[in-house]
């Protein structure tokens, strides 16, 4: 497959004559090609060049999971970004990289403004060393934003639904703030469902 040129149009007082608006699938592989699963819940960061989505992917002895993805365009409102190839990245992994053995699930406030910090719920229970209960919110550092990739940074995975004294409470529905230093969540507490807010640590 061809690489994939997309040209977007800057929201100014006269956009540039060449500039025709299009539309991608950005729920592709880092090759362009769809994946096998349904996605849903997409959050896009602030210059649009970062896209996060929920899929749906096939296990091999049958059923399916879900895994949370972003997808780098290398296309953002200040347009095209030099010696860039659109690439698609596993979000919900488990330590060292490992697959993660549970379900996954990003939301529509899922991503940082530069791209680089993304939120999600997981009922996963080896994304942090050592292993976590299942069905938690952890924020995760890709280590590339919209600066670039950043210089000596290592991507790394936190256990954010924990209570003030690191308990972990459990909790879905997350949002992110737009410089990921801090989530929202939700949680149940004493038969109630609460928001909680907590400090990510990046």
């Amino acid at each position: 497959m061809p690489p994939r040129k997309v040209q977007a149009c800057r929201f100014a007082t006269h956009a540039p004559s060449s500039c025709v608006p299009v539309t991608i699938i950005v729920s592709v592989d880092s090759s362009g090609n769809a994946l096998a699963g349904s996605s849903q819940l997409p959050a896009i960061s602030d210059d649009g060049r970062f896209i996060v989505f929920s899929t749906q992917v096939p296990l091999p002895g049958g059923g399916i999971t879900s895994d949370v993805f972003i997808h780098d365009t290398c296309n953002s409102s200040n347009g095209p970004v030099a010696s860039c190839m659109p690439s698609t990245t596993t979000v919900s992994l488990g330590v060292g990289g490992a697959p993660a053995n549970g379900p996954s699930d990003s939301t529509s406030h899922a991503v940082s403004g530069d791209g680089r910090f993304v939120v999600f719920s997981s009922s996963a229970t080896n994304l942090i060393a050592g292993g976590n209960p299942a069905a938690q919110v952890f924020v995760r550092d890709t280590c590339t934003s919209s600066s670039g990739s950043i210089s000596g940074c290592t991507p790394s995975t936190v256990l954010i639904s924990i209570d003030g004294t690191g308990t972990p409470t459990g909790g879905f529905g997350a949002a992110l703030s737009d410089d990921g230093h801090f989530a929202a969540f939700q949680t149940i507490m004493a038969g109630l469902q609460q928001i909680l807010r907590a400090a990510t640590g990046f």
